[in-house]
């Protein structure tokens, strides 16, 4: 069911889908307790949906009865919280991850670079012009109004 805060999409909690226990949950986030009208209003399902919903939230740890005589409510556990935290993205390889901040990288770097461009040239300090033709422009090969 839950492995590291990765949820199976495909997966389920007594029948249920685990996306729709997680909906369920992320949206009791703020609630300290909870009753059946509320499940019902999250989900958009009937009264007995609604109770068997939270019956399997209460056999996997993911809920239990508040404490007081006659009670209808609930409460979430920190497995709960926990469960609702988890992503059910798919997971990247670390050649895609290395590729796409070497990438991300690329473009600070390029960025850093306009942004210099473009305060040398607002200043219009000759000093700081020529010491940029002069140290900057032989390694990029970029002309210092490129990007202007």
């Amino acid at each position: 069911m839950l492995n590291a805060m990765r949820i199976d999409p495909k997966g389920t909690i007594q029948g249920y889908p685990l996306l729709q226990a997680r909906k369920l949950l992320r949206a009791l986030n703020n609630r300290l307790y909870w009753d059946l009208k509320t499940v019902q209003a999250v989900l958009s399902v009937g009264p007995a949906k609604a109770r068997e919903i939270v019956e399997a939230l209460e056999a996997n740890g993911l809920s239990k009865t508040r404490r007081e005589k006659g009670s209808k409510t609930w409460t979430k556990t920190q497995a709960a919280q926990t469960f609702a935290s988890a992503t059910a993205a798919k997971s990247i390889t670390r050649q895609t991850a290395e590729r796409a901040l070497a990438d991300f990288l690329t473009r600070v770097d390029r960025l850093a670079l306009v942004t210099c461009w473009r305060l040398l040239n607002f200043a219009k300090d000759e000093r700081a012009y020529t010491a940029s033709k002069r140290f900057l422009l032989p390694e990029t090969g970029l002309s210092p109004f490129f990007y202007w």
